[in-house]
């Protein structure tokens, strides 16, 4: 799955058996320049408890009799080592890949949310005076 800021979002069959996560990004349509966020590229995955511990990870929060534990990896892609470590992130099946949307993405949405409010004003405020001068 790929959702985000990414040119498709949704499921995809890779038809590959052995898929780096600089592989999946770009099959999932690349970063969108104008709306992804290169240092914010997450996989969401069911990590065993076994590998966590032997990352160095703090599990002790999880049940021991738990044996996945859902787990966020990050990359930087604005960071050049990002990419050295994307070309050795294996993918596997079940992971949810997610690029977040750039900071100004969110402030382009809000003013554009304003100019659609303010423009409704002024168009409401020509109606009720053309209104108010038809009835003179």
């Amino acid at each position: 799955m790929a959702f985000g800021a990414t040119g498709a979002s949704g499921q995809f069959k890779f038809q590959q058996e052995i898929l780096e996560l600089n592989e999946a990004v770009g099959k999932a349509g690349g970063l969108l320049d104008n709306r992804a966020d290169p240092g914010e590229v997450f996989v969401y995955r069911l990590e065993s408890r076994d590998a966590l511990a032997k990352m160095g990870a703090d599990i002790s929060n999880f049940p021991e009799d738990r044996k996945l534990i859902p787990t966020i990896y990050r990359v930087n892609f604005r960071d050049p080592s990002g990419f050295f470590a994307a070309q050795r992130f294996p993918m596997r099946d079940g992971d949810v890949l997610y690029v977040d949307n750039a900071d100004q993405v969110e402030l382009t949405k809000f003013l554009d949310l304003l100019t659609t409010v303010s423009g409704s004003v002024s168009t409401i405020a020509t109606d009720i005076s053309a209104t108010k001068d038809a009835f003179k």
